[in-house]
């Protein structure tokens, strides 16, 4: 089984913990403590950022060996070369370029017939007026953009050659692309998919990578997975694959987080197989462990923490305490340099009043500053009724917040058995603008109703509704 994904991510839950030596000399937590404010003793030292890890208890075994990418690989053409179907050159509207303006690229459709569609066109969107601009695209896999933000390109369908749209002149570059570059492009996927491009140093061209696949800051190491129980690492500038788990390791590995900054990898584990929406049959253990890739080596264990997501910074992550029920769960944030783990009653309080029964938050994500993050939070009651949700944005030194999004009837009114509330979104880089979705089914529902999207500034809190259906998670903002 390969990683899971949960696009609601509602189960986002970790506890509090104290801070232990463990004999294997890694770093183990014992029971939570819960309260407000916790003194962790300190973080581990091979946490702490300057400090070399010394462990070296974990057992690398190399599963598999690639040919790294030859350094002949072919150069990109500065001139098109013809072949059919092939564009020359496109005339993009000013705002593409316009590097203030947040310029999202994805295939987008109507609602249900998206999904039955032959092919769906493509287009730039504006962030800041919901405007698009389509892209008479020859047929290709996937689409993404250079790192640097200067171009966007497109994956040919057979895999040979790829088109590359500089965004200041409008003009397409076209050229060969070497088999060692696409072989982890899924070729059986139906339709176009968003890829990460990424540069090896000291050779031409790049390597695509589903958007997907979780990929070091750097871009030199991709997590993969065979089953529950590995911990698969692909080294792209080496072109090996190791695993991190040791060889008799029962835990379910279920999803990595990489740090920013430092080239750690977070696992989430589980003593029990995991379903949906990080669903279990019985009670489950959750771990969190952290691992240096550069020297593979297990850096510290954390117990009952379900969930990690670093800082930009790196500094600090947050959390959820776990708890059997999806709604008592707390938003928490750990600091590694003090050890402190500060968590957060307010929006439970707040949000839970608003309502009856249930609420779960999910999506939780940090702001550029790393003093601040968001949070959608959903609130029904047991029969799915009174229903309220929105996007929130949280101060960790105050607690301080303010929610967006709340107030929706103006977007449809009530259609089917609720009103609108926000299920999902996804913020530019700069956190200028959001793309947000809508719906009438519940957050945790693995259907849609009546899904739209719109683009909301963070600053006003002013949103624009679009009339096109886009997959949220395969739209891709530029850099």
């Amino acid at each position: 089984m390969k990683w899971k994904h949960s696009i609601s991510g509602s189960a986002l839950l970790i506890s509090a913990f104290i801070i232990v030596a463990c004999s294997s000399g890694a770093v183990k937590a014992t029971s939570p403590v819960l309260t407000s404010e916790m003194n962790l003793a300190g973080p581990p030292a091979s946490l702490t950022p300057g400090l070399s890890p010394t462990n070296t208890d974990i057992e690398i075994t190399p599963t598999q060996t690639r040919t790294p990418h030859p350094t002949n690989a072919p150069t990109r053409a500065s001139t098109p070369t013809a072949t059919e179907n092939l564009w020359t050159s496109i005339a993009l509207p000013d705002w593409v370029d316009d590097r203030n303006t947040p310029v999202l690229l994805g295939v987008y459709g109507t609602y249900p017939d998206f999904y039955d569609a032959p092919s769906n066109p493509m287009a730039l969107w504006n962030g800041q007026t919901g405007e698009h601009f389509d892209i008479n695209v020859p047929d290709g896999i996937g689409y993404y953009w250079l790192p640097d933000g200067s171009a966007f390109g497109l994956l040919s369908k057979d895999l040979t050659m790829a088109w590359e749209v500089n965004l200041a002149s409008g003009l397409v570059t076209t050229f060969d692309v070497p088999a060692s570059s696409v072989e982890f492009v899924p070729t059986s996927y139906d339709g176009l998919i968003p890829l990460k491009a990424l540069s090896i140093p000291g050779q031409t061209g790049y390597s695509y990578r589903p958007g997907w696949d979780s990929v070091s800051p750097d871009g030199r190491f991709v997590v993969e997975s065979k089953d529950d129980h590995d911990i698969l690492v692909y080294d792209l500038y080496l072109g090996k694959t190791f695993n991190l788990a040791a060889s008799n390791n029962q835990l379910f590995n279920i999803m990595a987080s990489w740090s920013p900054v430092e080239p750690y990898l977070a696992v989430l584990r589980s003593d029990v197989e995991v379903g949906p929406y990080y669903s279990t049959e019985g009670p489950a253990n959750w771990s969190i462990a952290i691992y240096n890739v550069l020297n593979r080596q297990l850096l510290a264990i954390y117990d009952d923490m379900f969930w990690v997501n670093w800082s930009p910074d790196g500094t600090k992550f947050l959390y959820q305490r776990p708890s059997p029920l999806v709604w008592a769960r707390t938003i928490c944030v750990f600091d590694r340099l003090t050890g402190v783990s500060k968590c957060f009653e307010g929006p439970k309080i707040k949000h839970k009043a608003n309502t009856s029964d249930e609420i779960t938050f999910s999506s939780l994500r940090w702001l550029p500053d790393s003093r601040s993050f968001s949070y959608l939070y959903y609130t029904s009651d047991r029969s799915n009724q009174n229903v309220k949700a929105g996007i929130c944005f949280l101060t960790i030194e105050d607690g301080s917040e303010r929610c967006i999004l709340e107030q929706i009837d103006q977007y449809g009114g009530v259609i089917g058995e609720g009103p609108f509330t926000v299920r999902y979104y996804w913020p530019s880089p700069d956190w200028k603008v959001l793309l947000f979705e809508i719906d009438t089914a519940c957050d945790l529902c693995d259907f849609y109703e009546n899904p739209r999207l719109g683009f909301v500034d963070m600053q006003t809190g002013q949103s624009i509704m679009l009339d096109a259906y886009m997959e949220i998670y395969q739209t891709l903002w530029g850099p």
